[in-house]
């Protein structure tokens, strides 16, 4: 199974189609960038949010997948 997104991912995920329609002429590499500096550069308060869905995922992975 594949496992479960860290915070980043989920981020860059949700970020990306946004930073990718503003920027249509940027290479995926150079996208990937500019959400690197966003994730790097967000106050904590705001990555919380991501935090807490990554760990649900990963606890959801666990129960699902406990010798994995």
């Amino acid at each position: 199974p594949k496992r479960p997104m860290n915070a980043f991912m989920i981020f860059a995920r949700r970020r990306r189609p946004q930073v990718s329609s503003e920027n249509q002429s940027m290479r995926t590499g150079e996208i990937s960038k500019i959400l690197s500096k966003e994730w790097t550069s967000m106050p904590a308060s705001e990555k919380q949010f991501y935090l807490d869905q990554a760990k649900q995922l990963k606890e959801t992975f666990n129960s699902k997948y406990p010798d994995y």
